[in-house]
């Protein structure tokens, strides 16, 4: 008999699983199918609680009132949603539409009675509505229950920290998720601490840390989308010492505008390790700098250039040109942006070539009578321009002279250079490269009153191509160790849009020659952060609930050629603000060079004849590289 009950039980469990894995169309069948049966046996238990009799299976009235009922009923439950599901989100809502659903049939079951002279008692409509909601509201959810113990495994015990209606609302949907068990709520309002959330008492965090090993929190859920990004920051800081996985609901504007659910989890974004709350852009510096001009960003397909573009396009330029030499980093950009042009009337240009095509150019800026030039196009990655000299210098700094050249010709009213904080006392060619550029315009500037030439320098930015943050998230997720180059290597980041927003500000408030130098708080040690990201991770929640990383998880590589320990802004310590909190000037002494022109030339002609040594020899004349003499 044991044996019997076991083969039945793996053969239903077998059939069930089946069904879960079946398309969509095809559990809808199902469940279709598994109601009309449900609608045909209550309705005859109905006639024969009334009857105390199956005479009635032989009279038509029976079957032509079943078959009147059946269609409407199954199309109400349809159009409010009771096949939308299968079984994993049977909750109060699908209850709700059950019995109004069984109410809904016995109505059309009483009206065809009357109407059509069925020999059916009255009664028995209600006798069937209520026997039809039991049914089926008992069958759903007794298989949900059933799913969840086929399906669920071992939950992941999760911890919400905030209680507010984010808070409710996650744990309200975490409720319906078989994966997940909330089994602790956290939260800082020491006037809701002591209460209940559900039917979990809320804690502060000092009182909840205790719990975490003794409850199994596998991860903790940071449900608090309204919070700024300092104070994200600081509730974060406290929860990198637990050891084990957090998680993030989405912000606050993608709850609102439906881009996002609650139950979405995300990981920490980096963003919440590092930065301070954005200032807002000022709307009379954007529309200074943007509003009623033809803009031309180069570079338009990079890291800081799209977000340049996405900044730009809202602030409704007369026209947005975007340039790149890369056709998919142009193909991709438009495709993002059409839409947004398109309802704001702004006309997008997008134009496929280098910075180094001077004729092509000239055109460009003569056509479209372009007022604003952001130059963004440049090769950036050190290592990589330290193995590939020639080509470095030739798309950064030729590129940015054509591109001066060309703005002084049309009659472009500004050009704002964008630089970095490797261009101060430059240890590679990148950086080198760069702070050549700043001399060019620099001399531009100059020599003529025609275009405001301005430079804007700032360090790293999170999430750009090629950056630290994206390879220690691959190297984490791959279950590899973090690499980092030196024990006390340090690097300046902002995110892509608070830097996009600040350039643009920067070129509103110059008059012509300025090194803008954004604040980008205070450096950030890379160890430091490779560690809060493991401690944050599910790598190592899972291996162990101490917060200690171990050394086998983070290798110390080494400095890579050209790279330095710690990344400078200005070269002397003197900056001084703006009108804009976070744009700063830097009072530099400007480099005086009498041949500077001429070096230029022979910079030019070394890279035509493909000379590096040359190359490198003017290289150091005009700007020295502190590595050079070890090349």
């Amino acid at each position: 008999m044991i044996f019997i009950v076991k083969i039945s039980r793996n053969f239903f469990r077998n059939i069930f699983h089946a069904a879960l894995g079946a398309s969509r169309a095809q559990k809808r069948a199902i469940q279709v199918a598994f109601d009309s049966i449900i609608i045909f046996i209550t309705f005859f238990l109905a006639m024969v609680t009334r009857l105390e009799t199956i005479s009635f299976v032989h009279q038509s009235g029976f079957y032509e009132a079943l078959i009147i009922t059946l269609p409407p009923t199954i199309y109400f439950f349809s159009r409010y949603g009771l096949y939308r599901s299968f079984l994993r989100h049977a909750s109060t809502e699908v209850a709700a539409v059950i019995a109004l659903g069984s109410a809904a049939s016995a109505i059309i079951m009483l009206v065809a009675q009357i109407i059509l002279g069925f020999d059916i008692p009255s009664t028995v409509p209600i006798i069937y509505s209520a026997f039809l909601f039991i049914a089926i509201a008992t069958a759903r959810f007794t298989l949900r229950s059933f799913f969840h113990r086929s399906i669920g495994g071992k939950k992941i015990n999760i911890a919400i920290y905030g209680a507010g209606a984010a808070g409710a609302q996650t744990f309200q949907s975490l409720k319906t998720n078989s994966n997940y068990r909330v089994r602790l709520v956290i939260d800082d309002n020491v006037n809701i601490q002591g209460e209940k959330l559900f039917d979990q008492r809320i804690y502060s965090f000092e009182d909840a840390k205790s719990q975490f090993k003794a409850l199994e929190i596998n991860t903790l859920l940071l449900a608090i989308p309204s919070a700024t990004r300092a104070q994200r920051k600081i509730i974060i800081t406290k929860l990198v010492d637990l050891g084990i996985e957090v998680k993030t609901i989405p912000g606050l504007s993608s709850l609102i505008d439906g881009s996002a659910e609650y139950t979405e989890l995300t990981n920490v974004a980096i963003e919440d390790l590092l930065s301070r709350d954005p200032v807002k852009p000022d709307p009379k510096l954007m529309n200074s700098a943007i509003k009623g001009k033809v803009v031309l960003v180069t570079g338009a397909g990079g890291s800081i250039g799209s977000e340049l573009c996405r900044q730009i396009i809202r602030w409704q330029p007369t026209r947005l040109i975007t340039l790149d030499q890369s056709e998919y980093a142009i193909y991709l950009l438009e495709q993002e942006l059409a839409n947004i042009a398109a309802s704001l009337d702004v006309p997008l240009t997008p134009i496929v070539t280098s910075a180094l095509e001077e004729n092509f150019i000239r055109k460009i800026l003569d056509n479209f009578e372009v007022n604003t030039i952001y130059h963004a196009a440049a090769y950036k990655h050190v290592p990589l321009m330290e193995q590939n000299v020639m080509q470095g210098i030739k798309n950064n700094v030729v590129g940015t002279m054509t591109m001066a050249k060309c703005a002084i010709e049309a009659n472009v009213k500004d050009f704002i250079l964008i630089s970095t904080d490797k261009a101060v006392n430059a240890s590679n060619f990148m950086g080198a490269s760069k702070r050549l550029c700043e001399l060019i315009c620099q001399k531009h500037n100059k020599e003529q009153n025609i275009t405001c030439f301005s430079m804007v320098r700032f360090g790293n930015v999170l999430g750009s191509s090629g950056s630290v943050i994206p390879l220690f998230k691959k190297q984490i997720e791959n279950g590899e160790p973090i690499t980092v180059t030196h024990e006390d290597v340090t690097r300046y980041f902002m995110t892509i849009p608070e830097a996009a927003q600040l350039v643009v500000q920067s070129g509103a408030i110059a008059k012509g020659g300025e090194i803008f130098v954004l604040d980008m708080g205070e450096p950030i040690r890379i160890i430091d952060l490779a560690k809060k990201m493991l401690r944050l991770s599910n790598r190592n929640a899972s291996k162990s609930n101490k917060a200690n990383v171990n050394d086998s998880e983070i290798d110390i590589i080494g400095l890579r050629p050209g790279e330095k320990l710690h990344e400078e802004l200005a070269f002397e310590n003197n900056l001084v603000s703006t009108i804009h909190p976070r744009i700063l000037r830097a009072c530099e002494t400007e480099k005086t060079l009498s041949d500077f022109k001429v070096h230029l030339e022979k910079m030019v002609n070394a890279i035509d004849e493909a000379d590096q040594t040359s190359l490198i020899e003017v290289c150091n004349i005009i700007t020295p590289i502190n590595l050079l003499s070890k090349r």
